[in-house]
């Protein structure tokens, strides 16, 4: 048995996810990738104000899907973000192209060397995504410490999902963007299964 502290050491006293999504951008990430395998999810992005991100679409009764969004499927991958010295969720979305993120970082992760090398992604403004690869040098910090303390987590239960809001059906129909829609769009009912909640 593992003491919840031990398992989410990391995580500081407020509460706060002890997993971040790395955030791509212009200026390249610098990543190392320990593992091809990844996570599976459905992901919407909401724009509102009081959210903007993505969030896990709670499935049945969903308002975002009711109202015509069709969550797209992404990939979660464990990697080492070497900015943070932590490891982070990069998430890759199904969507094929020479400049989309999945197919590059496929062949990356194809490499039998890439354990030793520093990937380096960047994302446009226009969502181009550019993946390259060098030799990582022996001086630098190689992530042992936190890609070992993230495996014993994860072999505790610790899910890459729990880097996303994951609201119930009500909890997303509650958001003020979203709700400002359905009650143009009436005919959403929420799903039986949904706790009662506040308003978001």
């Amino acid at each position: 048995m593992t003491k919840l502290s031990e398992m989410f050491s990391g995580a500081d006293a407020s509460g706060a996810n002890p997993l971040k999504t790395v955030y791509l951008r212009d200026e390249p990430s610098m990543l190392l990738c320990f593992t091809p395998d990844a996570e599976s999810a459905n992901l919407h992005f909401e724009g509102d104000e009081s959210v903007r991100r993505y969030l896990v679409c709670p499935g049945p009764g969903c308002p975002i899907c009711f109202l015509g969004a069709v969550p797209i499927k992404h990939g979660l991958l464990p990697v080492f973000n070497v900015e943070s010295c932590a490891v982070e969720v990069l998430q890759v979305s199904d969507k094929r192209g020479p400049n989309a993120l999945g197919p590059l970082m496929t062949r990356v992760l194809a490499d039998p060397d890439i354990a030793s090398k520093v990937v380096f992604v960047t994302r446009s403004k226009s969502n181009v995504f550019a993946v390259t690869t060098q030799p990582l040098a022996e001086t630098a910090d190689h992530g042992e410490a936190a890609i070992r303390a993230f495996l014993e987590a994860q072999q505790n239960g610790l899910k890459l999902i729990t880097a996303y809001w994951r609201p119930t059906a009500t909890e997303l129909a509650n958001v003020e963007r979203v709700r400002r829609k359905l009650e143009v769009k009436p005919g959403w009912q929420p799903p039986s299964t949904d706790k009662p909640t506040t308003p978001f």
